[in-house]
């Protein structure tokens, strides 16, 4: 063994290793541990270590400072110079790079980076980060990928903010990055799940995002906002199910579905159009069909056992100039030769319960508006009602 050691004192001595410069190439400074060809052996570590500072009156631990070499080159070098630099053709930083030990039967090494304890204070925080861009390229990207596997299953990310039992507790915050650049668009955020590729059969990875229990307050909340434009048009949000080829099979759904309570009432859904100088419009479509039937539209309130049946209602909301909003409800037109147009049934409610007093069905009324004007020539009547059959250009209607 070889050891180097400086003296003791007030302030130890300091120990350097440093490699002379070169005109053409700097010199390397190579640090590596043992060979083991030992069976069942372990190579020789290579550990670096900061100094400790063992008086606790306000004393600081050495850093462990690990730093490429810088480049003050602007000027393009050859291949075969490349090759042996490992520099970009305009003098780059030289890089970092941290690889595990490899392996051909076992596991390959870990790399674990970890910040500092601490027994009464703060744990020490871990930045990763590139630098700003210089005046004439980009920043750098940061990419965190896990390998592939042939035989076995390919590696997970998870990313886990730590509990707290005095505090709020902490934020994951994903943010893509802004422009100010003239008619370019902010930067995108893409979360997809994995495709399953065998045909074979299988199934496309899910995606589950869900607000945080709570025990005694309220469930946290699930927020969707498209963005605000001050000059255009507000973004939109999408809600779109998956395609399906095959058949006969059938392409996705999509349920809304609002919360349970089983000592109480179920939650609300509520679908707005937003306001404005003119509101919205809220349409409900079904969707074409080739050969077949379009699908069908269905309200329909839920059933209860100790009260009464939900109402359905349709109202035209309150207009103060101009006529009033029309309720139209029409049944479906046909093309085909020799077959009926769709009809319209309104029907009052079943009495379905069967007892010596009975029950009575469900009353149908139709009754024209009223109207709250009052005057001699009669401009305020109240509105008609009119029952037609319909009209048959070759029979009789």
């Amino acid at each position: 063994a070889i050891g180097l050691t400086t003296g003791s004192g007030v302030t130890s001595g300091d120990m350097d290793l440093t490699v002379g410069v070169g005109a053409d190439v700097g010199g390397k400074l190579e640090l590596t541990a043992g060979t083991s060809e030992g069976a069942d052996r372990i190579g020789g570590l290579l550990i670096a270590t900061a100094g400790a500072a063992t008086n606790s009156e306000g004393s600081v631990g050495g850093a462990l400072i690990l730093t490429a070499g810088s480049s003050s080159s602007g000027n393009a070098v050859s291949a075969a110079r490349r090759r042996l630099l490992q520099a970009a053709t305009t003098g780059g930083g030289g890089d970092i790079v941290a690889t595990a030990g490899q392996a051909e039967a076992g596991d390959g090494g870990d790399i674990q980076v970890s910040s500092g304890t601490s027994t009464l204070a703060s744990s020490g925080g871990i930045n990763i980060g590139t630098p700003d861009a210089g005046l004439g390229g980009d920043s750098g990207n940061i990419a965190l990928t896990t390998g592939l596997s042939v035989n076995g299953a390919a590696g997970n990310m998870s990313m886990v903010v730590g509990n707290t039992d005095t505090a709020n507790g902490g934020w994951l915050e994903f943010v893509a990055g802004a422009t100010s650049a003239l008619n370019k668009a902010g930067g995108q955020i893409t979360i997809s799940a994995g495709d399953q590729i065998s045909t074979g059969g299988g199934d496309g990875g899910n995606i589950a995002v869900s607000g945080g229990d709570a025990i005694a307050g309220y469930g946290g909340n699930i927020t969707i906002d498209a963005g605000i434009s001050l000059h255009n048009d507000g973004g939109d949000v999408i809600v779109q199910a998956g395609t399906s080829t095959g058949s006969p099979a059938q392409g996705g759904n999509i349920e809304l579905r609002a919360g349970m309570n089983s000592n109480g009432q179920g939650g609300d859904i509520i679908l707005a159009t937003g306001s404005g100088l003119v509101s919205g419009a809220f349409q409900f479509l079904s969707g074409d069909a080739a050969t077949g039937a379009s699908g069908g539209l269905d309200f329909i309130t839920g059933v209860a056992e100790n009260g009464h049946g939900g109402n359905v209602n349709f109202g035209v909301g309150t207009g103060g100039v101009g006529h009033g909003g029309n309720v139209s409800i029409t049944g479906g037109e046909t093309t085909d030769v020799g077959y009926m147009a769709g009809g319209v049934t309104i029907d009052g409610g079943f009495a379905s319960a069967d007892g010596e007093t009975g029950s009575t069905g469900g009353d149908v009324s139709i009754t024209g508006g009223a109207s709250a004007a009052e005057g001699p020539d009669r401009s305020g009547d109240g509105g008609d009602v009119t029952l037609m059959g319909g009209y048959a250009a070759g029979a009789v209607s």
